[in-house]
């Protein structure tokens, strides 16, 4: 009996200490659960940012390509503001040579008939003096 004295308290804190253990591992798997559902959550948080990070990189990209195309399209306009001027001015010029294009038809084919026979030594010394 005397062992039953020494035995029995020690008994009683080993369950005691046995229950106190029960209750830690279950506050302890469960807080492993909730370390499990968090890192889940921070792995899903990481894939979107990757993704996010991603399409940010796809987007800055994107942006870069645009304003090059916006540069390169205001040079091109400005390059042809003074095309507009140009072919205006050709115009001006070529409605003028229409006006005067039956007299120079009929000029030309004169030449041509009257100087044709001849050489072109002679073609040339009369078109220079412009002596027909």
């Amino acid at each position: 009996m005397v062992v039953g004295w020494i035995v029995a308290p020690k008994r009683r804190k080993l369950e005691e200490a046995e229950a106190e253990l029960k209750i830690q591992m279950e506050k302890l798997n469960k807080k492993r659960s909730e370390l499990t559902e968090i890192k889940s959550k921070l792995e899903l948080l990481q894939n979107q940012l990757s993704q996010k990070l991603a399409e940010k990189k796809q987007l800055e990209e994107s942006i870069k390509l645009t304003e090059l195309k916006l540069e390169r399209a205001e040079k091109l306009i400005n390059g042809l503001g003074g095309e507009r001027e140009r072919w205006t001015s050709i115009s001006e010029h070529l409605e003028a040579t229409y006006q005067n294009i039956i007299g120079d038809v009929l000029l030309s084919a004169s030449v041509v008939a009257y100087l044709g026979p001849f050489t072109p030594e002679f073609r040339q010394v009369r078109q220079a003096g412009k002596a027909f």
